[in-house]
């Protein structure tokens, strides 16, 4: 008889262990075949079967004998892979990221893996007009009946798992957000960036309509590259992160007066930083 709960597993693991293949390959420009395998311990064959998987999927290039990294792979990073990396991180970003959410509120998610996790923890009891362009986010919302959804319709990113182009910015333009938790590739010198110049627009024209702006973020993406430049961090009102978020640019973030809250991944509660001067709290 056919083990659904193993199978699940099981794909949960290889999709974990592609994603820390992807991540060595792209740390060190190439990586062969017995190196993965030794890393990962699984033997070579497997190795060959998830290189034939990651570059059908566009996430490195198969060679002979091991595979080179893909530059600038951006947001084209497969949204599966993506969703497993810092799972815990992601999760405990998105429970701290709830204290920003009141009852009745009008909120937008954007498309990405940490505000995935922050739809999936939305309390259904607090009767939240919710609404996004992320379709994984969809999908979760739809199960939940105290939220109500509104889907902002356009052409389907399938790297990204979101919609975008005219039909989006023309639907994100006629309303009126209270919160927009937004996410982003790359956080460097003041500024942000993403892999696609569809996303950059969706993530301009829904700060436009957006009363405050909450970035919701893992302390990778301050190291991170991408090509589209797409907002001043000038622009935030609220960061989330991680305890492993620099030093430094926490400080240049709250030097432009944003509220920076730092959480613990291993905690399933929010226990480290929040900004001092805006709340008076000690931190911990």
């Amino acid at each position: 008889m056919f083990d659904l709960q193993h199978s699940s597993v099981g794909t949960s693991q290889a999709e974990a262990r592609r994603a820390r293949i992807v991540d060595h390959v792209r740390a060190s420009g190439f990586a062969s075949v017995t190196d993965l395998a030794q890393l990962v311990s699984v033997s070579e064959m497997t190795i060959r079967r998830d290189l034939q998987t990651l570059s059908s999927r566009h996430l490195l290039r198969q060679v002979h004998g091991g595979a080179n990294a893909i530059l600038d792979a951006g947001e084209g990073i497969d949204f599966r892979v993506r969703a497993s990396r810092k799972a815990a991180t992601k999760r405990a970003i998105a429970h701290a990221a709830l204290g920003y959410v009141t009852p009745r509120a009008t909120v937008a998610l954007d498309a990405g893996t940490t505000t995935l996790e922050l739809a999936r923890q939305l309390p259904s009891d607090a009767r939240l007009l919710v609404v996004t362009h992320s379709l994984p986010a969809l999908q979760v919302l739809a199960r939940s009946d105290g939220i109500d959804v509104v889907s902002l319709s356009g052409a389907l990113q399938r790297h990204t798992q979101a919609f975008a182009g005219t039909m989006t910015l023309s639907a994100i333009g006629d309303l009126r957000i209270g919160t927009f938790f937004m996410g982003t590739t790359s956080v460097r010198d003041g500024s942000m960036y993403v892999g696609s110049s569809f996303d950059a627009q969706t993530k301009v024209a829904l700060m436009d309509v957006s009363d405050r702006v909450i970035l919701l973020v893992d302390s990778a993406k301050f190291s991170a590259t991408a090509l589209f430049p797409f907002a001043s961090t000038e622009r935030l009102d609220v960061v989330v992160t991680d305890v492993d978020a620099p030093a430094e640019a926490v400080r240049a973030l709250r030097a432009q007066g944003i509220e920076v809250v730092l959480t613990a991944p291993q905690r399933s509660r929010q226990v480290a930083e929040v900004d001092q001067e805006r709340s008076g709290e000690p931190t911990s």
